[in-house]
């Protein structure tokens, strides 16, 4: 019996001891896999995005927040960093390129400018094969956002036109109807004038809103012409900007809106977000600006935006429209997490996150199979009258460079205008101004022909 109950004990024993090593066996497994799922989750890794402070809008912010929300499966996270407008923005870009210190991903109006100003096209991640460039047109994307056959860039928000936005209840009870020609444009400014009521608002504190006015009035140079060609003559010095009269009756016409009383008094300290909200409340009757403004005003006043009309700039009536092609993103090859960045543009240039954004900041696409909610009514009328062949044209900003052609830029446009409006220099001295400056900039460049 005692032999017998030590046997049984010892199979028990062991038995016990078996079960035991089993169970710690399991436990192990079990700390290690979990410790397996936590090595598989993505490395969450920091994109610097640099772009204009004024674009980070609501597209950008449901982006943001699509990618916070989804940061471990993505892998990565965006850290926004927003630049000044204009002249200054540009020398930030330029100081830092020449440093070498460049961000993992730049929002900018053009990929020309980055070979022709920051001189570092060669540092561009080639985006050719990526799955989103199935979604455009491909002689769109080789011209404009391409290189040497290559796509580096692709298409960032929407496309853009010059425009006047009115407020319709204005218009409505001074009996206005919309301007065709510039006497037109001046006796609806005359009768809000009579009103006690600003005709033409002018937001000088952010003067890169000035500048859109003599934009659009550049334009008429090109009506009825092949703008690629014209454009690259006045970049290869074969044409004088000095000679573009047109240009400069646009400086003329600026200076009699404000001679004449048509501007508010406080012009210089008004800013973009004050010139939103006249025109929606109707203490201003019209504002220049361009399309994109319409995406704000859904933004902050989206139970007014009704409220807005628009209609494309007027001087000597059936005026050329030109459209702004949209900005390009692009990513750099000096970044430390190069296959995040490609993810990242992968992504966005998805039809899925296109639609997301879109949706958030309702713009004209050119991506295809996309469809936006809530376009506003100002936006679809400029859009319309652009759509007539005889008026249609891309933009002179938006005119693509051929291969060994350098763009010479014109200067701070934004300069001018604030200064044609203070008195400082006249609309003769303006475009000779412009003209010094391109022969600068050329000459710094060794541009062939300057």
């Amino acid at each position: 019996m005692k032999k017998g109950l030590k046997i049984v004990l010892s199979i028990l024993i062991c038995t016990m001891l078996f079960s035991s090593l089993v169970g710690c066996g399991n436990q192990s497994n079990e700390k290690g896999d979990k410790v397996d799922k936590q090595d598989n989750k993505k490395e969450v890794k920091t994109l610097k995005i640099t772009m204009h402070a004024s674009w980070y809008g609501k597209g950008w912010q449901a982006v943001e927040k699509d990618i916070n929300e989804r940061t471990e499966e993505l892998g990565y996270k965006l850290d926004f960093d927003k630049i000044a407008e204009g002249e200054q923005g540009t020398q930030i870009l330029q100081t830092r390129a020449a440093a070498g210190d460049l961000p993992d991903i730049l929002c900018i109006n053009s990929l020309q400018w980055i070979d022709s100003d920051l001189h570092c096209i060669d540092k561009v991640i080639d985006l050719t094969d990526q799955d989103w460039t199935k979604n455009y047109d491909d002689k769109i994307l080789k011209s404009n956002y391409g290189y040497n056959e290559k796509i580096l860039a692709m298409p960032l928000g929407g496309t853009n036109f010059p425009g006047i936005f009115y407020n319709k209840k204005v218009f409505s009870d001074l009996d206005i109807e919309i301007p065709t020609d510039w006497d037109e444009f001046l006796s609806a400014c005359e009768k809000i004038k009579a009103a006690g009521k600003v005709p033409f608002y002018v937001a000088g504190k952010d003067s890169w809103t000035v500048q859109i006015f003599n934009i659009a009035g550049l334009q008429r140079e090109y009506k009825g012409k092949d703008i690629s060609k014209e454009y690259i003559d006045l970049m290869t010095n074969k044409t004088n900007i000095v000679d573009y009269d047109k240009l400069k009756d646009s400086y003329a016409k600026l200076k009699e809106l404000k001679d004449k009383g048509y501007i508010q008094e406080n012009w210089l300290s008004d800013n973009y977000e004050g010139q939103q909200k006249a025109i929606v409340d109707g203490t201003a009757g019209m504002t220049c600006n361009a399309t994109w403004m319409m995406e704000e005003i859904q933004k902050s006043y989206p139970d007014k935006v009704d409220d807005v009309g628009g209609f494309s700039p007027v001087f000597d009536g059936d005026d050329p429209i030109g459209a702004w092609i949209p900005n390009a993103m692009l990513g750099f090859n000096t970044s430390k997490n190069i296959d995040e960045v490609k993810d990242f543009l992968n992504y966005f240039g998805s039809i899925e996150t296109q639609t997301l954004y879109f949706n958030a900041q309702p713009a004209i696409p050119i991506a295809k199979g996309i469809e936006v909610k809530g376009l506003s009514g100002a936006s679809q009328d400029i859009y319309n009258e652009f759509l007539n062949p005889d008026r249609g044209q891309t933009i002179w900003q938006s005119v693509p460079m051929p291969e060994g052609v350098e763009y010479v830029a014109l200067g701070d446009f934004p300069e001018y205008s604030i200064n044609v409006l203070l008195g400082e220099r006249t609309p003769e001295e303006t475009l000779q101004d412009i003209r010094e400056f391109m022969e600068k900039d050329a000459k710094t460049k060794g541009v062939k022909g300057w």
